[in-house]
């Protein structure tokens, strides 16, 4: 058995052939979008449900106490409706990011809802004044002009201004 060595020591005069690789983009996986969409939306289920035992014990409660709560929750409503249809955009947009396909518009649609957001709890501070929770819910009595309630308001204006902030970064990406 012989062996061509010349076969190894050559220098081979073909250059080598590069394909080009493509590079394919692995899909995003949007899973803080989710995570927060999903977190809005259970907070905005749970907040109506809140609600619906509310008003369902409304009567009961008034009856036992007089009529110096009016256990109003329009506005708290109101919010919780615009915070479910926030964390269905988010999801939505997460839907559409890791399918990579419109994307941006869902991230537009949700910049410019976030400033409606910020208006509609604005529009409720303006309106209602800060302590808008409390006296809604308990009338104007000492319990509902407390001061303890002006911090519902006020987290709900930064979170309205975080999900501003949110939706920017949305858009950018």
């Amino acid at each position: 058995m012989k062996v061509d060595v010349s076969y190894y020591y050559e220098p081979n005069k073909k250059e080598p052939l590069y394909k080009k690789v493509e590079k394919k983009d692995k899909p995003p996986y949007p899973i803080l979008e989710m995570i927060f969409g999903t977190l809005n939306i259970v907070i905005a289920v749970i907040s109506m449900l809140i609600i619906a035992i509310i008003n369902y014990l409304k009567p009961i409660v008034n009856s036992l106490l007089g009529q110096n709560f009016p256990f109003n929750t329009r506005q708290l409503l109101i919010l919780s409706i615009l915070l479910l249809i926030f964390g269905v955009l988010l999801e939505l947009f997460s839907l559409e990011r890791a399918r990579s396909k419109n994307h941006k518009i869902i991230a537009l649609i949700i910049f410019f809802y976030s400033f409606f957001m910020v208006f509609m709890i604005s529009y409720i501070i303006v309106r209602y004044s800060l302590a808008w929770m409390g006296i809604q819910l308990f009338g104007n009595t000492e319990l509902g002009a407390n001061k303890w309630f002006y911090l519902p308001s006020i987290g709900f204006l930064f979170y309205s201004f975080f999900i501003v902030y949110y939706s920017f970064v949305l858009l950018r990406r």
